[in-house]
Formats: structure tokens, C-alpha cells, sequence
């Protein structure tokens, strides 16, 4: 068995979807089951009986039980395709067949409420539950497919996949955080929203719809409503987006709040602003890869005019899974700042796991005319590690790798299999450079 269960998007813990707004959705389902619960129960004895006089002869398909059917008690609170009204499609959101029913609604409600909260208030959400949820029960009452055109159509399922379709919208380039569990190990993984969008909902739920046209159907499952309630989570995602003015690398609402409080354009004439504005978002939201990029972009262009210490926290936000998710972009980072004799941070160097050092230094060797820039790369590795009992070792290991790598061997260094013969050399700016002062060659980082 394998279980995949998505928890939040990728955000930092203050950024975290709160529990009250899901919490309340459920309290509001499960108060609105036990007051039609009552009619729920008797329109079951009901359908039971009118099947045993089926059963015994009594009655016969066709005109004469559809006379029976229509008069179900659930017809009283729920639409059906051929007795409907609005105020009865309004209320078939809050009403559920039967507690299992009710229950597996619960969960997912709390689910789709919950996790939309990093991106809306809690009237966005009721709002787009309610009318995601009446519309797509509206489109399946009114289109073909029951056996009898006196079947309830009820549940929350078509507003629970609303929430769905707006969530995507809103986190569809980012990740999203995910419970798994296999036989052998269980833990937590965040996977590109965008994989379980084309799976989960595109493929799966119109395939079910499809059937569900046929006489024959699959299920008693009402997946037209479920794609119909979707299609208006994702429609109204994208209007609610435009009218937010909410741009396509903001991330969470907190993130939207510092863009529409700036109180100058992002670019203007000195680069320090931008990047200010962009470091600071990434306070906000240091998971957010794409300021990441912008960032380094910046820093890449202008990077004359960047000081160290703004190097050094543009760093801070280059942790281990952006690295080995993007290796080949962070290679060029660092290419692009030796190019330039620009020192990378040495806290980062140390704090940096030992796989993604070599993961990051793969992406250095495409080029033989860079090589020196690999080896300029290791000179500050093995600069910026601590001396312990296991240096020399990690340090030979790193070599080895890194030998299997490299293409050509640059006679200037250390020869084959070898390294500069002067550790720092490669991290610090030559003499005489404006980062290094005159007539010292530095200690490097």
C-alpha cells in the first residue's frame, strides 16, 4: 500500500494554512447533517420499501415506479433532475447520503479549506465552496444520466473540488508539502504542484465523467459535478488573481502584501533597491525560487556594484533542496561570481551538505576552458571547512569524485589528480583587484 497525502504548500511555518478556517467549514457540514439527517433516514426506509415491492412483483419498472420515486421524502430538501429549484441546490451542498458519506466529506473539506488559507480569507473560501459547489451540482442535475430522473443529487464533493481548482491556481509553479508512507519508510516530501493537477484531476475525473454518461455507469460517484465545480474553482482563481493583481512569482499573501506596500518601483535607477527588495521578500518566503532567480540575476548583471556582504545573504537563501533541485542554475551562480573574483560565502561553504557540493560541482565541468573554475571552487570548499577528524577524509572523497568529472586536466594545477598546491588561492581575489587590499594576496573565506 503507498499513501500520499498533501499537507500545505511549501512555505515557511508562519505561512502555514491555520486550522480555524477548516474547522469551521466542518463544524458547519456536520451541524447542517444532523438537522437532515431525520429526512435522510426516513427517505432511506422509503427506497427500501418501494425495492421490495419491486422485488415481490408488486409494482413494475418504468411509469409505475417512477410515480413512487418522486415521492421520496429527500425530495423535500434536495434537487433532482426532474424536481429541482434553486434554494434546494443551494442547500444540497450541506446535505450527505449517509455518516460515511458525511465523514469522508468532512476530511477533504477540511483539507480544502485548510489549505487554501495561505492565499485567502475565509470569505473567499465559504464564497467559492457555496457557488463552486451549486454550480456543479446545477450542471449535473440538469444533464442525463441517472437511471431515474428522480435520484438526489447531494454532498459537498463539487465545492470541496472548487477549493481544488483554486488551490492549484494559486500554488500550481510552486510545491506542495506531502505525507507518504510505503511499506518501508514514511516521512515528508514537497513535489511540484503541477505533476498531481494533470493526474489527479485532468485525467482521472474526466475519464469518470465521460462514464458516468452511459447507461452503465462505474460508480455512483457524481464526477460531472465534481469537474464542473473544479472548472469554476480554477476560472475564479484566475479573475480573483487579476483583480488582486497578484503577480506570477508572489507566492503566499504576506509576500503580496510587501509588493503592494513598496512604496517605490522595484527598479529604479541604484541597483541596491531591487536588490533590498527582492532579499527582503525572501524573508518573507525563502522558498520561493523564482526571487531566488531574479535575485541572482541581479547580483550576476550589476554584480560591480553588489558588496560582499550582500553576497553573503543573497546566500543564506541557497539551501540544499533549491541546490539539488537546481543544480545547474546554482553552478552558474558561482561560475559567474569567480569569473567576476568574487568570493562565495564561506558560512554557506560550510553549512553546505557534502552531496550537494558535489552535485553543484558536476555542473561546473561542461566547459574544459572553466576548469580553473572548478578548482577555484574547491580551493574555498576546503578553505571554508573546520579542521575536524573527518576533513582529510571528505576531502579526499570530494577529489575523487570530482577527478572522475572533469574532462581535461589543466597542467597549472596540481596535475592529474591534483588540486592548486595553494588552498586559498581560489576563493580570493588576486592582488592589486578592489576586493582584495594592495600588496596582500588574502587569506581567502
Amino acid at each position: 500500500m503507498i499513501l500520499l497525502v498533501p499537507e500545505s504548500p511549501e512555505v515557511p511555518n508562519y505561512h502555514l494554512p491555520r486550522l480555524w478556517q477548516g474547522l469551521v467549514l466542518v463544524l458547519i457540514l456536520s451541524i447542517a447533517y444532523s438537522y437532515v439527517e431525520p429526512v435522510v433516514t426516513r427517505d432511506r426506509a422509503y427506497v427500501d420499501g418501494v425495492q421490495k415491492l419491486v422485488d415481490n412483483g408488486t409494482i413494475q419498472l418504468g411509469t409505475e415506479k417512477e410515480s413512487y420515486l418522486k415521492l421520496r421524502p429527500l425530495l423535500e430538501i434536495a434537487p433532482a433532475h426532474a424536481d429541482w429549484d434553486v434554494k434546494r441546490l443551494l442547500l444540497a451542498n450541506f446535505i450527505h447520503g449517509n455518516r460515511v458519506h458525511l465523514f469522508l466529506n468532512l476530511i477533504a473539506a477540511y483539507a480544502g479549506a485548510r489549505i487554501c488559507t495561505t492565499f485567502l480569507s475565509f470569505f473567499w473560501i465559504m464564497f467559492i465552496f457555496i457557488v463552486g459547489g451549486t454550480l456543479g451540482l446545477t450542471g449535473s442535475v440538469l444533464l442525463p444520466g441517472e437511471y431515474s430522473p428522480y435520484i438526489p443529487h447531494v454532498g459537498a464533493s463539487a465545492g470541496i473540488f472548487a477549493l481544488m481548482g483554486t488551490y492549484y491556481i494559486y500554488n500550481f509553479k510552486f510545491r506542495t508539502r506531502y505525507f507518504f508512507w510505503f511499506p518501508s519508510r514514511h516521512g515528508k516530501l514537497a513535489l511540484p504542484t503541477s505533476w498531481f493537477f494533470f493526474f489527479d484531476v485532468i485525467l482521472l475525473e474526466l475519464v469518470f465523467s465521460m462514464g458516468q454518461l452511459y447507461p452503465t455507469r462505474l460508480d455512483s460517484i457524481d464526477h460531472i459535478s465534481h469537474v464542473i465545480g473544479f472548472t469554476f474553482g480554477v476560472s475564479f482563481a484566475l479573475f480573483l488573481r487579476l483583480i488582486q493583481r497578484w503577480p506570477n512569482f508572489i507566492h503566499t499573501r504576506g509576500e503580496l502584501m510587501f509588493w503592494h506596500n513598496l512604496k517605490q518601483p522595484p527598479i529604479p535607477a541604484s541597483v541596491h533597491t531591487p536588490l533590498e527588495t527582492w532579499l527582503r521578500c525572501l524573508e518573507i518566503n525563502p522558498y520561493n525560487d523564482y526571487i531566488k532567480k531574479f535575485l541572482f540575476s541581479l547580483i550576476l548583471q550589476y554584480q560591480e556594484n553588489i558588496r560582499d556582504e550582500q553576497i553573503e545573504r543573497a546566500f543564506r537563501f541557497v539551501r540544499p533542496a533549491f541546490c539539488r533541485r537546481d543544480a545547474p542554475y546554482v553552478a552558474g551562480v558561482i561560475k559567474g561570481l569567480l569569473k567576476a573574483q568574487r568570493r562565495i560565502p564561506p558560512l554557506w561553504l560550510r553549512n553546505t551538505p557534502y552531496d550537494v557540493i558535489i552535485r553543484v560541482a558536476r555542473h561546473m565541468v561542461t566547459d574544459p576552458e572553466e576548469q580553473i573554475l572548478l578548482y577555484q571552487f574547491i580551493s574555498a570548499y576546503q578553505t571554508a571547512l573546520p579542521q575536524d577528524a573527518g576533513f582529510h577524509h571528505k576531502l579526499e572523497l570530494l577529489l575523487t569524485k570530482i577527478g572522475g568529472l572533469i574532462p581535461q586536466r589543466s597542467p597549472g594545477f596540481g596535475g592529474p589528480g591534483g588540486i592548486p598546491g595553494n588552498a586559498s588561492a581560489g576563493n580570493t581575489p588576486p592582488q592589486g583587484t578592489p576586493h582584495s587590499p594592495p600588496g596582500k594576496a588574502g587569506k581567502g573565506y
